[in-house]
């Protein structure tokens, strides 16, 4: 499965000014007039909420390509706002305005949220199921004295569909019940926050040939068997 330079060229990783990596987070196009795609965008930086919060109210640090060949750090201050579900605490994920203010010689690209996002409608209109085959794209943080960035890729499939709420853990230790979606595929440290795809394989995706992927959602974190083996019934 090729994935398209374009989707490895939205990703930004987060750091502290100390250098100590924080996660990855991935920019997002939403028109101006919606009406009007393809024209003016508002830009943003999406991540992870409980990454967020390690940085928030402190300066950190983007880390994007430059159009020269060599990463670029863009320095952000403490009084940079991120922003949270307004109505559901349990919601894993950030956003704050556009933090490039100047991206002329930066190599990055912003991805079309309004058209590629997995809506509830879309999913079922589409078909999207178990089985799909999904990747994600994130910070490799053992891998970070480069001259680029070099995003790693994971790959793996929807596991579970859950129509209730689950119970994860989330900042601090504290544990919620959430809207998730389970998927089988490798985790590793840094990609907390990396934008999860999804390519459906139901006849009627197959049939509107619009897109190779869409955007299911952001990586959470992994599934922590030391909690859950005590949530579950032991089988012998």
């Amino acid at each position: 499965m090729r994935i398209q330079d374009s989707v490895l060229d939205c990703i930004a990783f987060l750091y502290q000014l100390d250098d100590t990596p924080v996660g990855t987070a991935f920019i997002i196009g939403v028109p101006v007039d919606p009406s009007e795609k393809g024209k003016s965008v508002f830009v943003y930086l999406v991540t992870a909420k409980h990454v967020a919060l390690r940085i928030q109210g402190k300066p950190f640090t983007v880390i994007v390509n430059g159009k020269d060949g060599e990463r670029k750090r863009i320095n952000c201050g403490k009084n940079n706002k991120w922003v949270y579900h307004m109505t559901d605490s349990s919601v894993d994920a950030a956003i704050t305005s556009d933090p490039f203010d100047d991206a002329s010689e930066l190599d990055i690209k912003c991805l079309p949220f309004l058209d590629m996002v997995a809506t509830p409608e879309k999913i079922q209109s589409l078909g999207i199921g178990i089985g799909d085959a999904i990747f994600s794209v994130g910070l490799f943080a053992r891998y970070r004295e480069t001259i680029r960035n070099w995003p790693i890729v994971r790959t793996g499939s929807i596991a579970m569909m859950p129509t209730e709420k689950v119970p994860i853990e989330i900042e601090d230790g504290k544990k919620v019940d959430a809207d998730i979606y389970l998927i089988e595929a490798r985790s590793v440290g840094g990609i907390s926050g990396s934008p999860v795809f999804v390519r459906p394989t139901s006849q009627a995706w197959l049939a509107t040939l619009s897109r190779e992927f869409l955007i299911l959602g952001l990586m959470q974190g992994h599934w922590d068997l030391k909690y859950y083996q005590d949530l579950l019934p032991t089988v012998d």
